[in-house]
């Protein structure tokens, strides 16, 4: 039924994979380490230790059957094709079908196109890499799997229709942190500490990266000598192995959730000026003297006073929001303190699109207040399940005024790397489709999920995919016992509520609960 997975040998030094042409070398090719654990005193060249355990492995789940059983469900087959059938078309962007990107690829690859159920995949690489720069030799296998997705296809039921096809699959986007986004796409550091007095240059094409990268030689492995490279690339992507990658506009998008977390901790952490947080401290005056401004360290007009301390974190406190909206604000202000602690990024979510502007009023100066308020109203535009095209470029000239605005009244070191990638924000939008299905925030979730599925820490990524595939074999099975009542598993708190309603307060409670879900 396919509920396997590959367990592929590895280079202790990441260099290669035991596949393909290398799957019976008993040795790396590049740092010649030995494929096998060895003892003390053995040699790799011993029988015994070539019938040891390997000295590395991998474990990857084959995506192809997958699809297969995706199809398999007669309800996810039909969600499968949604975008065509269903979804609503009023000029709006409400779905990634919207965008441009989408849009192009109908347009460069039109048998691909045509038929609705061929897969749009995105792809995040969270949550552990003890890989790092090397682990573009680790994506290989999925990315072989890409490419059969792609040329060749592979034969599928759908339940829905009942008829027999041929799916093709590509992958969109991937959608990551700004770590792995340098990781994955291959740039590297580059600013040199200088003052810019350039103009802002245009986003390069797909095209163009695919060309920038052509003479850069990939060398892996921890004991590699790598070629020095003078440009902003430090290895060529593996995804340019695609055929299809250089033409897409947005390859890596970057994630909404942590920009919007950095930039929420950055603001609040510079008005209550807490302790190892705030962005104004005695080197960011040193700083303004550098620049030719005054080095003393007075309170700046932005920062809060105790009284005003005080009053912005007893408004916090005694915030109540709906069951499921957001953690207990309560719990996450300290009022002996002054500080908040324990920020998740969906409260910093909640706090710079709802709460912080409110918890403002009448505590700042009116300039720094309305420049802050402006700054969540645009996370709040960004964010919307439905965005007019025709108000992006306003959101792109308001990022742009809204971030010199700040500069006004915040010192240099407020204005990260994550203050940046704001101004970036827009562009996505319009070639990706909506944020929020593409944010990191189900992926976050999902991921903690799968790290505890680790029973055995000696071997985390063993006993993550050894449960995965018992809950996958689960959840298919269970398909063909849809009218057994589930033993083990207790129901929601919401059935048979509706027989619960009655009258006109019926209708009342029936409005409140639509609302939430």
């Amino acid at each position: 039924m396919g509920f396997e997975y590959e367990k592929i040998h590895a280079c202790p030094n990441d260099c290669i994979l035991y596949r393909k042409e290398y799957v019976n070398y008993n040795h790396c090719h590049k740092c010649n380490a030995s494929r096998y654990k060895q003892r003390h005193g053995e040699s790799s060249d011993d029988e015994e230790v070539k019938k040891g355990p390997p000295a590395k492995v991998v474990w990857y789940l084959p995506i192809i059957s997958r699809f297969k059983r995706l199809f398999a469900n007669a309800d996810d087959a039909k969600n499968l094709r949604w975008h065509v059938e269903e979804r609503k078309c009023d000029g709006q962007i409400r779905h990634v079908a919207s965008s441009l990107q989408w849009k192009k690829i109908d347009s460069l690859f039109p048998n691909f196109g045509k038929e609705s159920r061929n897969l749009r995949l995105g792809l995040s690489t969270d949550g552990m890499n003890p890989f790092g720069n090397d682990i573009d030799v680790y994506l290989s296998p999925l990315i072989d799997d890409l490419k059969v997705l792609w040329e060749e296809g592979m034969d599928v039921f759908d339940a829905h229709s009942g008829e027999q096809f041929n799916m093709r699959a590509m992958l969109f986007c991937t959608i990551n942190d700004f770590l792995a986004y340098g990781n994955l796409s291959g740039l590297r550091k580059a600013f040199n500490g200088e003052r810019e007095y350039g103009v802002a240059p245009k986003p390069l094409t797909g095209e163009e990266v695919y060309q920038r990268q052509q003479g850069i030689t990939a060398v892996f492995g921890k004991y590699q000598n790598r070629p020095i490279v003078k440009n902003i690339w430090k290895k060529r992507s593996v995804f340019f192995d695609l055929p299809y990658w250089s033409s897409l506009e947005a390859r890596q998008c970057i994630d909404v959730m942590h920009v919007e977390k950095n930039v929420c901790d950055s603001v609040i952490g510079i008005l209550i000026n807490i302790q190892g947080k705030t962005k104004d401290g005695i080197n960011a005056r040193l700083d303004l003297g550098v620049m030719g401004n005054k080095t003393y360290l007075p309170p700046a007009f932005y920062t809060l006073s105790k009284k005003e301390k005080t009053s912005f974190c007893e408004c916090l406190e005694s915030i109540k929001v709906s069951h499921g909206y957001s953690s207990n604000v309560k719990r996450l202000v300290s009022v002996k303190h002054l500080k908040l602690v324990g920020l998740k990024s969906h409260d910093c979510h909640v706090l710079m699109q709802q709460i912080l502007p409110v918890a403002i009023r009448g505590i700042l100066p009116n300039n720094v207040r309305k420049t802050i308020t402006r700054f969540c109203l645009f996370f709040n535009a960004i964010c919307c399940k439905s965005i007019d095209p025709l108000k992006l470029e306003d959101l792109e000239n308001e990022v742009v005024v809204m971030l010199c605005q700040l500069e006004m009244f915040f010192p240099p070191s407020f204005f990260d790397i994550m203050v940046h990638l704001i101004v970036h924000l827009v562009r996505e939008i319009r070639l990706c489709g909506p944020i929020f299905l593409w944010w990191m925030y189900p992926i976050e979730r999902y991921m903690k999920i799968l790290k505890g599925y680790t029973k055995n820490p000696h071997h985390p990524e063993a006993s993550i995919i050894e449960r995965y595939i018992a809950e996958e074999a689960i959840e298919f099975c269970s398909n063909y016992f849809s009218e057994v009542n589930v033993v083990g598993v207790p129901k929601s708190r919401h059935d048979g509520i509706w027989k619960m309603l009655r009258g006109t307060l019926q209708k009342k409670q029936l409005s409140f609960v639509l609302t939430i879900y």
